[in-house]
């Protein structure tokens, strides 16, 4: 059931072996869906990939799908596909395209002193 728990989050975010892998490990809510502990470690990618390729052979694939879909159908849950962003904010020495320096000449202050 974990293997196949982890394959359906892999199709929902279209995720490769690796990237399902960390995402379980890395994710509390992940882990949470596919029934780990906190301390508990996800099955490594090259297990993922060997289950992908048992399931269609045992004919497993169909009678679990249309379960989950049966389930899903029953409590009016629509999933739809979607992508997972990583955000993380770093410095860089680049500039952004576009932008200018603008040196003051005199400044606001002054001049409106001397009036």
């Amino acid at each position: 059931m974990l293997l196949f728990k982890i394959s359906l989050l892999q199709t929902w975010y279209g995720l490769s072996d690796y990237e399902v892998e960390d995402r379980v490990n890395d994710s509390i809510c992940c882990s949470y869906f596919c029934g780990l502990h906190i301390d508990a470690v996800s099955p490594d990618h090259s297990t993922l990939s060997c289950f992908r390729s048992i399931m269609p052979k045992a004919k497993a694939y169909e009678s679990f799908f249309k379960e989950i879909n049966q389930q899903l159908e029953a409590h009016i849950i629509t999933v739809k596909t979607s992508a997972i962003n990583d955000d993380s904010v770093m410095d860089t020495t680049l500039k952004p395209k576009g932008k200018t320096n603008h040196k003051v000449i005199e400044d606001r202050q002054k001049r409106r002193t001397r009036s």
